[in-house]
């Protein structure tokens, strides 16, 4: 399957059931993908975390709000 398109773009259902039962069978892919979604998740909590903390803290400290460098660069 390697992500090549067969038949003018139609999709080949055995061989998307091929590659997604292979995947099931090895416990790595699992436990790779389910890392993968886990810290994805994680890491846009964490941003939405730090930038509703950012207008509080840049009112109570004044050097965060004058340096760049300090504040979260996000958008």
């Amino acid at each position: 399957m390697e992500g090549a398109v067969h038949g003018g773009g139609t999709t080949d259902a055995s061989a998307f059931r091929e590659c997604f039962s292979l995947s099931w069978k090895n416990p790595y892919v699992l436990r790779l993908a389910f890392s993968a979604g886990i810290g994805g998740l994680l890491f846009g909590y964490d941003t939405g975390v730090i930038l509703g903390t950012l207008l509080y803290i840049r009112d109570d400290f004044k050097s965060v709000d004058k340096k760049a460098v300090l504040q979260v660069q996000f958008y």
